[in-house]
């Protein structure tokens, strides 16, 4: 059983590390045996050839044990004269010269000393050869250069204005603050007319000294030099101040430049055609250059111009046109030149590539030749080193052949020298084996240490806790990334075990998102075919679907949609024919609690004639009013049990639509609702104060203040405000309002005594009793209509206030 609180990793390791440390183990212990035999083998071969020398010593050997000598030295030599020789074949392999002699070596050598004498001539030649390519090559660079800059500035643009004059128009637009579409040049405001492209050279240059004009609304000429004059533009620039007017199309003569151009819709044009079309500018085309002679300017289709006996000719280098409309012919142009220039370009290069191979090729030789030169042939010569060798060996064989003693003791100490070779090697393979058991035991020893640490830290700490069915799961993978015994396998086979759960998470991450849009989707379609505000979209309302899913499942779809149309008819009984009857109450409640008023007002006298006031209400009847209590009359009648899915799906979207209208609106949202306008029955009904005689005979109708005196205006307050509080305060079944005194500061100051008296009498008559503050200058129009007068009076001094009883005068009869 796996221990809960270790790492899958560590404990696959540490198996792993007893595994090899006892592998090890075995090893270096079989090694060992080997080790011992071969040191054993070697000591014993050693004093076998000794013996042997010896014997050979005593039976005459001394001369051949000189000869080995010899022919050992010379082996030596050999092969440093062979690997000299592998050296100067390498060195002088591009020479591409076969040397087997001396006499062809010394050949070699003279041809060596005459390359080199020439070797600096010819060299300088081909660098001269090279950078005369190149030198030719530069200016048709620059131009393909020039050209690129050209086609990336016009590509996303539509005239031929060189960038040099943009930017400088664009540095002027930007410190003036004007729109640079409103500093044109003359050039992008003109173009050939259509069958007249044959005389575009001759537009150019006849017209050069005005096409590069900036033109600018003449009335902000000086707010732009002003704006201009501290900044530094790279190119002068020319401008002038035109007058703007509107653009009229005009036909000129065809016989001049001016009379073959067309004219851009500007409010520029106007100055641009008079200024082309001047005579001391306007130039006569002719197709002949010997036309150009006679009076006034005169041009060729080619360029040449000729102005009584002045003329010109010729195209300045690096001009480009600059007169049009479009720049697509431009565009091809510049792909056409730009073609044709690298392919020149190209060959240029292909020649200065092909010299430099000669270059290199050169030097290399020169190196061959100078190596040849500082060669000796005995130093190279492998054959004559050979032959000496041969030389030696047939003497050592003579003096074998003299006696059978010593060759035999020959054949035996070779046969032990070879033995003894062979136990040397295999005693230092056994050596080398030895010193790797020893570090990988090492290295064994100390990951053993480091991981039994870990793992008694996860033991102490519990920093990890790893299920036994997380270790099985993490096991059966690493199985199929790696090799679960392999140690040496091991730290790949965790990396691509990473990666691979890595990619395992990415990918059911992805699904989870998936799957969460999904359901999101299908929670958004729900709603857009069956709306609930009480549900959102979220995942956090998956309860809440997954609840109307059972329900389903429960119910059976068909008793589900019952239950809707159930519910649906009873939310039309339950609350919109309340709402109904609401609508007819309420505003039935304002005339009648206004009827008790009327009753009042109709005993009160106003206005000088002593006539009588009403107050009068008219149910209005606006058109979204009128709709809303349509629609409102047709939701709440009628049953929906016997509609058809159509027909209940159409009555919940139009039920939806109605509520949406008399919805509370969020909080915090500053739209305007319908709500009040459709629900609140004040904004239903208009009130108005209407004006007639006793016999019933109406006089007029207030619904406002304006047109009035003051006295008039108060009167009508008081009446007006005393059937408002008497409204809100009283109903018909009270002879007195609920609360009487009513507080006046400043009340009937502009009404003389008459006007006064009304109003005091209705608000009287309404059954309040009035508790009016005004000025003692303001007094004499309300005394003889109260009952108690009192004076504040204050003294400055002291600061307090006295109240004075005045006598009560005897109240007039109105």
């Amino acid at each position: 059983m796996i221990p809960r609180s270790c790492s899958g990793r560590l404990l696959t390791e540490q198996g792993l590390l007893e595994g090899a440390a006892d592998t090890n183990r075995i090893r270096r212990r079989d090694n060992q045996v080997e080790l011992t035999r071969a040191r054993n083998a070697e000591t014993d071969l050693k004093s076998r050839v000794a013996e042997v020398q010896h014997q050979q010593r005593d039976n005459g050997g001394d001369v051949l044990v000189s000869l080995q000598n010899e022919i050992g030295q010379l082996r030596d030599q050999r092969d440093d004269i062979g690997a000299e020789r592998a050296k100067f074949d390498d060195r002088t392999a591009a020479l591409a010269v076969p040397i087997a002699s001396s006499a062809e070596f010394t050949l070699a050598q003279n041809d060596a000393e005459r390359f080199l004498d020439g070797f600096s001539a010819a060299e300088h030649d081909l660098e001269a050869e090279r950078t005369t390519l190149q030198r030719n090559a530069f200016p048709v660079e620059e131009q393909l250069r020039t050209l690129g800059q050209e086609h990336d500035f016009l590509a996303g643009r539509e005239n031929l204005i060189p960038q040099h004059l943009h930017n400088a128009r664009m540095m002027i637009a930007e410190a003036a603050g004007i729109p640079a579409d409103e500093l044109p040049f003359v050039a992008e405001l003109v173009d050939l007319a259509s069958g007249e492209e044959s005389w575009r050279q001759a537009a150019e240059v006849t017209l050069s000294s005005v096409v590069r004009v900036m033109l600018v609304d003449e009335t902000r000429l000086r707010d732009l030099s002003a704006a201009i004059e501290p900044i530094q533009i790279p190119v002068r620039i020319h401008f002038e101040g035109v007058a703007l007017q509107v653009h009229r199309p005009r036909t000129g003569d065809p016989r001049f430049v001016s009379g073959k151009l067309v004219y851009q819709d500007s409010p520029f044009s106007g100055w641009v055609q008079d200024r082309v079309s001047a005579a001391s500018l306007d130039a006569l085309c002719v197709a002949d250059p010997t036309d150009l002679a006679g009076d006034g300017p005169r041009v060729t289709p080619s360029g040449q111009t000729r102005n009584g006996k002045r003329g010109a000719h010729g195209w300045n280098k690096g001009q480009a046109p600059i007169i049009g409309f479009s720049n697509t012919g431009r565009l091809a142009e510049i792909v056409s030149e730009r073609a044709e220039l690298t392919g020149a370009a190209e060959a240029f290069s292909r020649d200065a590539a092909a010299v430099g191979k000669r270059i290199a090729d050169l030097r290399g030789r020169r190196s061959a030749h100078q190596y040849v030169v500082d060669t000796t042939w005995l130093s190279i010569d492998v054959s004559g080193a050979e032959a000496r060798i041969a030389e030696k060996e047939a003497e050592s064989e003579r003096v074998l052949a003299g006696s059978d003693i010593l060759r035999s003791l020959k054949a035996e100490e070779e046969r032990f020298s070879s033995e003894l070779e062979a136990a040397q090697k295999l005693k230092h393979s056994a050596d080398g084996t030895a010193e790797r058991l020893a570090a990988e035991q090492a290295r064994i020893v100390d990951r053993q240490d480091a991981v039994s640490g870990m793992l008694d830290r996860i033991e102490r700490d519990e920093a990890t806790i790893l299920s036994e069915e997380h270790f099985a799961h993490l096991t059966a993978q690493f199985a199929l990334v790696g090799d679960q015994g392999d140690l040496a396998a091991l730290e790949g086979g965790v990396r691509r075990l990473r990666e691979r759960l890595t990619e395992q998470s990415a990918h059911d991450r992805e699904n989870a998102t998936s799957a969460r849009d999904s359901l999101v989707r299908i929670f958004e379609t729900f709603q857009g075919r069956w709306p609930d505000p009480n549900i959102g979209t979220s995942l956090e309302s998956y309860t809440s679907y997954r609840d109307i899913l059972d329900a389903v499942y429960t119910l059976g779809l068909h008793e589900r949609r019952q239950e809707w149309k159930r519910r649906l008819s009873a939310w039309s009984g339950q609350d919109l024919v309340p709402l109904t009857a609401a609508f007819n109450t309420a505003i039935e409640e304002i005339e009648d609690r206004l009827r008790p008023i009327n009753e009042i007002l109709a005993t009160l006298p106003f206005g000088a004639g002593r006539d009588r006031l009403k107050i009068a209400l008219r149910r209005l009847h606006r058109d979204d009013a009128t709709a809303f209590r349509k629609e409102l009359k047709v939701l709440a009648s009628g049953a929906t049990e016997d509609f058809t899915d159509e027909e209940t799906e159409a009555r919940f979207t139009r039920l939806h639509n109605f509520m949406a209208q008399i919805r509370r609106p969020e909080p915090g949202t500053r739209t305007e609702s319908q709500r009040d306008l459709l629900l609140d029955v004040r904004k239903h009904v208009e009130i108005t104060a209407v004006r007639s005689t006793p016999d019933g005979v109406e006089v007029s109708t207030y619904s406002s203040l304006g047109g009035k005196s003051g006295g008039e205006s108060q009167e009508l307050v008081a009446f007006v405000v005393g059937a408002a509080l008497r409204f809100q305060l009283g109903d018909e079944s009270r002879t007195r309002p609920r609360f009487a005194p009513v507080f006046l500061d400043e009340g009937f100051v502009k009404s003389d005594s008459e006007f006064a008296g009304r109003a005091v009498a209705a608000w009287k008559g309404l059954g309040f009793q009035l508790i009016v503050g005004s000025p003692l200058d303001k007094v004499t129009a309300l005394e003889p209509h109260m009952e108690l007068v009192l004076s504040m009076t204050k003294n400055t001094s002291t600061g307090y206030s006295y109240i004075t009883p005045l006598s009560s005068p005897v109240v007039a009869s109105v």
